[in-house]
C-alpha cells in the first residue's frame, strides 16, 4: 500500500493507472486508521495472554470502577455497563478479539479506503463539475467514450481519439470557453501544446477538476476566482523557485541549472544536515534553453565516507516527458529519498546531472568531474 500504491487499482481491474498526488493524504489517513485498530486488537490480545486469568479481572474491575467509567455508567446509564462489559468479555477472549481487530480494519479498507479510490476511477466528478462551472452554450468534448457526457450536454459530445484533435480543438476557441474530459495519461501532450500555443508567459492548462485518474476536466480558459488544480503544476511553475543553492550551470546547452535544495519532507523546509532514514526531497530547477530529446534520466550523487546514494530517476517522476520540454519553461524536479541506515556521520560532496544508459549529458557550463555537476556539500549526522 506504501510503496507501491498503484497496485491497489488491481481490485477495479485496472492494470495501469498512475496513483493521483491529490488521493495520497486522504488514503494515508484511512490505511494508518486501518493499521492502528489492527495493531491495537493485536496488542490487547498479546497484553491478555501474558496475563493471568485473574490479574486481567483484577485490572478490569479496576479499570471499569475508576472515577471518569462510573461518571460515564451514571450519565448513560445501562446501556454503556453493557457495552463496558462486552468489551470486557471481548479483552478475555484473544481470539475474538484479534478476529474482531482484523475484520474491523478490513471494513475500514472496504467501506472506505476501496471506495475512496473507485471515485478516482469515475468519470461522473468531472461532469458534475462541468455542470457546476460551465454555461448552457459551452460546449464539451471527450477523450474516448464516456456515455455521461451526453446526459450532462444533451446532446452527443464530440469525441476524440488524440491528444492532437483534442488540443487543437480546445485552442480553436479562441471566443468561447471550452471544455474537455480526459484521462492523465493525455494531459501532458494536451497540456504541452496549449503551453506552446503563443501566449506569453506561457501556463498550464486550466484543470477544473482532478479528483479520478480517469476523467479530468479541461478547460481552455480560468475565470477570476476559479483555480486551477493541473496536477502538472508542481513540476512546471509559472515562475522559477527561490531554492537554497543557486547554480550556475548548464547541460548540452539545452538545460539552464538553476539551482537545488535538499528539504525535509515532513515540512518543506531546506537543510544541509541529513540524518540517515528521515524522509528528505531533492529539488533541482531548470530553465529550459533548447528542445531536448531522448530518454534522458537525472541522477543524484551523494559522496563520502568511501559511500555513495545514487538517485537515478525519470525526470518529474515520468509525468512530463522530456520532449514536451519548451524553451522558456521552468521545470521543478522534485525526488523523494532517505539515506540508508548505514551512512556514517561525515562531509559528503553532492552531484547531479542527466544519464542515458553509460552516457552523461554533457555540462557545457559550470564546475563539474567527469559530466557530473558539483553542487556543494551537505553533512551526515547520526541518527
Amino acid at each position: 500500500f506504501h510503496n507501491f500504491p498503484e497496485k491497489a487499482f488491481s481490485a477495479f481491474g485496472v492494470s495501469k493507472a498512475t496513483f493521483p498526488d491529490t488521493f495520497k493524504i486522504q488514503a494515508r489517513r484511512f490505511l494508518d486508521v486501518s493499521f492502528a485498530i489492527a495493531a491495537l486488537g493485536c496488542v490487547l490480545a498479546l497484553f491478555r495472554y501474558l496475563l493471568s486469568a485473574s490479574a486481567a479481572a483484577e485490572l478490569l474491575r479496576t479499570l471499569l470502577d475508576s472515577k471518569r467509567i462510573r461518571a460515564l455508567k451514571n450519565r448513560f446509564g445501562a446501556r454503556t455497563r453493557r457495552i463496558l462489559s462486552a468489551c470486557a468479555d471481548i479483552l478475555d477472549r484473544r481470539g475474538a478479539l484479534i478476529a474482531g481487530a482484523l475484520s474491523l480494519a478490513g471494513l475500514t479498507l472496504s467501506l472506505g479506503y476501496y471506495p475512496a479510490l473507485g471515485a478516482q476511477l469515475s468519470p461522473v466528478g468531472a461532469f458534475e463539475s462541468y455542470g457546476k462551472f460551465a454555461k448552457a452554450d459551452e460546449p464539451l468534448a471527450v477523450m474516448g467514450a464516456h456515455p455521461g457526457a451526453s446526459f450532462f450536454t444533451g446532446e452527443a459530445s464530440e469525441v476524440f481519439t488524440t491528444a492532437q484533435q483534442a488540443s487543437d480543438w480546445l485552442l480553436d476557441g479562441k471566443d468561447e470557453r471550452r471544455w474537455l474530459v480526459s484521462p492523465s495519461k493525455d494531459l501532458a501532450a494536451i497540456n504541452a501544446r496549449f503551453r506552446s500555443s503563443g501566449e506569453k508567459p506561457a501556463h498550464n492548462l486550466p484543470v477544473l477538476d482532478a479528483r479520478s485518474v480517469q476523467a479530468l476536466l479541461l478547460s481552455n480558459r480560468l475565470l477570476p476566482g476559479e483555480k486551477s488544480s493541473n496536477p502538472l503544476d508542481k513540476w512546471l511553475p509559472d515562475t522559477a523557485p527561490a531554492l537554497a543553492h543557486p547554480v550556475d550551470a548548464e547541460l548540452d546547452k539545452k538545460l539552464k541549472v538553476l539551482g537545488y535544495e535538499i528539504r525535509h519532507k515532513r515540512n518543506s523546509t531546506a537543510t544541509d544536515v541529513l540524518e540517515p532514514g528521515e524522509p528528505l526531497t531533492f529539488v533541482i530547477a531548470y530553465e529550459v534553453v533548447g528542445r531536448l530529446s531522448g530518454t534522458w534520466q537525472t541522477f543524484i550523487h551523494i559522496d563520502g565516507e568511501g559511500k555513495r546514494f545514487n538517485g537515478d530517476h525519470d525526470p518529474l517522476g515520468g509525468d512530463y516527458p522530456l520532449r514536451h520540454w519548451q524553451p522558456g519553461d521552468i521545470i521543478v524536479d522534485q525526488y523523494d529519498f532517505e539515506l540508508e541506515p548505514s551512512f556514517t556521520p561525515g562531509q559528503y560532496e553532492v552531484y547531479f546531472g542527466m544519464f542515458a544508459g553509460d552516457k552523461r549529458m554533457p555540462v557545457t557550463r559550470g564546475e563539474h568531474l567527469e559530466n557530473r555537476i558539483k553542487a556543494g556539500l551537505v553533512q551526515v549526522v547520526e541518527m
